[in-house]
């Protein structure tokens, strides 16, 4: 039994994650943590810097009687816009495919229980049993329940289409209890 706590657990599931489930899960975790990395933020920002090259032509024509270098700088930030948009989520994501991908030990079938103090985590190879004191936050998406942090597990995934509709309820429930104000719907 894990941590201090002598009761039972509030959920226990099976779970399989593929390495395209962890890295969905670790790219909205750091997006969630790190606003300026999500792409919409990224594109924004270097929309921004495109229109104000753009606002500078007027003068930069009447200090140096050209307006060809804002011009060039405008389109440059614009694609470079259109980049972080539509180029730079997949090519993240294709990386941390990669990443996960090389984890066999993750991709086993494994027994997850949640406890009101811990959690352990069970495959055919290790099993793992952390504290919640030891985790930061924990989003839950439309996909996944998704918990950061730790000192050996740095990220606890539980796809929900694996789990049945009384086991997420009883998942989100605990989890909401456990991490309070740092459990966030995304």
């Amino acid at each position: 039994m894990p941590g201090f706590y002598e009761g039972d657990p509030f959920f226990t599931g099976e779970i399989t994650l593929s390495p395209k489930d962890l890295a969905k899960a670790s790219l909205l975790a750091q997006r969630q943590k790190k606003p300026a990395s999500r792409p919409w933020v990224r594109g924004g920002m270097l929309l921004t810097a495109s229109l104000l090259f753009l606002a500078v032509i007027p003068y930069y024509q009447a200090v140096y009687n050209e307006f060809w270098f804002p011009l060039a700088l405008c389109l440059l930030f614009l694609l470079l816009a259109v980049g972080a948009w539509a180029v730079l989520p997949r090519l993240e994501e294709e990386e941390e495919i990669r990443r996960f991908s090389t984890d066999g030990f993750r991709l086993e079938p494994a027994r997850v229980c949640l406890y009101r103090d811990s959690f352990t985590l069970e495959n055919a190879f290790q099993r793992f049993t952390e504290n919640w004191v030891d985790f930061q936050n924990c989003y839950e998406s439309r996909e996944y329940f998704i918990v950061t942090g730790g000192k050996n597990y740095r990220l606890l995934v539980l796809p929900k289409a694996q789990l049945s509709q009384k086991q997420q309820e009883e998942a989100a429930f605990g989890l909401q209890q456990q991490f309070a104000f740092r459990y966030k719907k995304v």
